[in-house]
This record gives C-alpha cells, structure tokens and sequence, in this order.
C-alpha cells in the first residue's frame, strides 16, 4: 500500500485528480472514435486541479492570517494560469468561452457572497447542489466540449453525456458520504446530511442500476466490446463501492474512488484494442 505521505501528496497536489479528467477526456473520444486534440486534452489536465484549488481558496474565511503579496502558492497559481493562457492561444474561441464558463461554475460554487449587510452566503449552502455542480462541471469538460465540434451520433452522445454525469454524482456522493460527521458538523446540506448515509448508499445502487441499462444503448454506435468493457467497469465500480470499503480511507478515497475515473478510460483502451 501507498506510503501515507505520498497519498497526502497526491490529495493536496490534486494529482490523480488531473489523471482522472485526462483519462475521462481521452475515454470520451475513445468511444466517438475521433482524432485527440492534444491542447484540449492538455488544457484540461491542468485546468482541473488548477479550478479545484482555486475553488478551494473562497472556500476559507477571508482573514487569512498570510497577507503577504508574495507566496509560493499565489506564485504557483499565477505560473499556471500564464501556462493555461498559451495553450488556450491554440483553442477555437468557442472552446475557450466553455472552458471559461466550467470554471466560473466551479470556483462560484465556493465563492462567499453577500447576502446582506451581516451575513456571507455560498452556493454550497443550497441543499443537496454540491454533487450537480461537480457532475455538470465534469460532465461539460471531459465529454460535451471535447466532442461538441465532431459530428457524431447524437443519440449516443446524448447517452455517455448522461452517463458521465450520473457516474461522477456517484463518486461526488461517496465523498459527501465520508465527510457527513465534519458536514454535518458545518450545517452543510449534503445529500447525506439531508437523507442520511443508508438512503445515500441506496440512491448509489439505484444509480448504478440505471447506468447499466443505459450503457446497453450504446451497442449500436460503440460495438460489442467498448458496451462489454464499460457494463464490466460498472460491476467493477460496485465491488470497489461496496465489497472493498477500506479503514484506509486515504487509500480507499484517494487511490481506488478517484482512481475509477482512470480505470473506466483504460478498461474501454484495453478491450478496443485486443
């Protein structure tokens, strides 16, 4: 098992985070069968962990005791946005407005604001909008501006669309599902908190009962083996949910939770390629 040290790094640097979108993007022209854009598939890699711990920021209070103009991470964020600018430069502007739009949903969703005189409100405070935000967000990056500007199958981008976003909401919930105590603890109305664990690990199988039915429509477009390998990966997802819950939750959530996003990607590699 991975040093716990390493796990933290690879949680604070949002590491395989940036591995999951690359892979949920390169997964996404997989299945469309369409030539890779190496600056979208770039932009997002980088973009994603960048819009997450940007996200993170707001999620602070605004006293923060550094005032100083100058730090390593402000420096770090500036290197990386100068970095997102050059290759957005090789982007069609359409691209670049979806791209822009993703990440003000992303970093909005954290960000404080007024509510009156007395008092700052966040979207997160709206009940059970956490896992949408995330799944819409991932669901727009990773699938629809990838494919948008290809012509393709619009019933079955319609299909991988819903299904991107119904199995990113599964994992979002899994990790509500962990932090319930410390949102509940917040006053944070996460689908947890609202319905309980045990309803929430039921919606879970409920959802997953709907990907399975709904993959079986992509037959026609992506053929017997990409339809075999992804209803395969969704039985594999149910096993990691719900037969090898770990006490290392560092490892469960950071390696085998976060690490489907990567594995669903190679699985349908694998069984194209055999």
């Amino acid at each position: 098992m991975l040093s716990e040290s390493l796990l933290t790094q690879l949680k604070k640097h949002k590491i395989i985070i940036a591995i999951a979108a690359l892979a949920q993007t390169w997964l996404s022209y997989q299945l469309f069968n369409i030539p890779i854009n190496p600056y979208i598939l770039l932009f997002v890699t980088i973009a994603t962990p960048f819009s997450y711990n940007l996200a993170e920021s707001f999620s602070y209070t605004l006293n923060q005791k550094n005032k100083s103009f100058f730090t390593f991470k402000k420096l770090l964020f500036g290197f990386t946005f100068l970095i997102l600018l050059y290759i957005a430069s090789f982007l069609n502007k359409t691209t670049i407005t979806q791209f822009s739009m993703a990440a003000m949903i992303a970093i909005a969703y954290n960000l404080p604001l007024k509510a009156n005189k007395n008092r700052m409100f966040r979207l997160r405070q709206i009940k059970g909008l956490k896992i949408f935000i995330i799944a819409f967000t991932w669901t727009l990056v990773t699938v629809y501006i990838p494919i948008n500007l290809y012509i393709v199958n619009k019933i079955s981008l319609a299909i991988v669309l819903i299904n991107n976003f119904l199995f990113i909401a599964i994992l979002s919930l899994l990790f509500d599902i962990k932090d319930f105590q410390k949102d509940k603890e917040n006053n944070l109305p996460s689908i947890p908190v609202l319905i309980g664990e045990i309803k929430s690990y039921q919606v879970i199988r409920l959802i997953i009962a709907v990907l399975l039915i709904s993959t079986y429509f992509l037959y026609d477009d992506v053929g017997f083996a990409t339809t075999a390998a992804l209803l395969l990966h969704i039985l594999f997802s149910y096993l990691v949910i719900f037969k090898l819950k770990s006490s290392h939750k560092n490892f469960y959530y950071t390696i085998l939770i976060d690490g489907l996003l990567i594995s669903q990607a190679l699985v349908v590699w694998i069984a194209k390629n055999l």
